[in-house]
């Protein structure tokens, strides 16, 4: 294929993305599905962007006509048709990261921790002890940066308030948690085989401590 497709977002694949054409920056693959489920969709652009067609942006509009497959999945496999790592890694757009997390969400139910998606750099470890009775949930946000060409480098902490977590639990009874920082204990709810609780403030680092009866 010599143009770039859109795609475009459904309540499978990019739900909380604008229901519109999505540009996909490289180059992807002409598939059909023979036996398996289309969870998304592209749409063909007017023409083709080489040869004796030219447009001043780097991709034409979108015809808004529905083209080939853009994902699918068989049993516990999705497809992808572009390659979706190397267009994020080359121009990091939101939608790619969106339809990965919606298709991760889809391979991978019941996940461990459910931490807020507006919080894009904080790191979530969950360590489990032996008799499955006591969680240590380690919390860290120090965002990297980019101030010269060769390396990252991290100049400060990031503060962060009134973050919600979820731990799946299962059916342990859970008795208190704390914040081993400081001390305090929080309040928490449980439901459907999850904690859930609020973290106040993170400075840069935490470390929750959930203990089960």
């Amino acid at each position: 294929m010599g143009s770039r497709l859109y795609i475009y977002p459904n309540n499978i694949l990019g739900k909380d993305l604008p229901k519109e054409e999505h540009v996909m920056y490289e180059q992807g693959m002409a598939v059909d599905s023979l036996d398996s489920q289309i969870l998304l969709e592209t749409r063909e652009p007017y023409f083709n962007r080489e040869g004796k067609f030219y447009y001043g942006h780097k991709h034409a509009p979108s015809t808004g006509k529905v083209g080939v497959p853009a994902a699918t999945q068989k049993e516990n496999c999705i497809y992808f048709s572009h390659p979706v790592f190397k267009i994020y890694r080359d121009f990091a757009p939101r939608w790619v990261k969106q339809i990965l997390q919606d298709a991760l969400t889809i391979l991978l139910p019941g996940k461990l921790v459910d931490k807020p998606q507006t919080r894009p750099n904080l790191s979530a470890q969950l360590h489990v002890n032996d008799e499955k009775n006591k969680y240590l949930l380690h919390l860290l946000d120090y965002p990297l940066k980019k101030n010269e060409t060769q390396l990252y480098t991290i100049d400060e902490r990031t503060i962060l308030f009134d973050t919600k977590f979820s731990i799946l639990v299962g059916n342990q009874q859970v008795k208190n948690i704390k914040l081993l920082r400081s001390g305090q204990e929080i309040n928490f709810k449980q439901q459907d085989n999850y904690v859930q609780f609020t973290v106040t403030k993170i400075n840069g680092y935490e470390v929750v401590k959930i203990q089960c009866k």
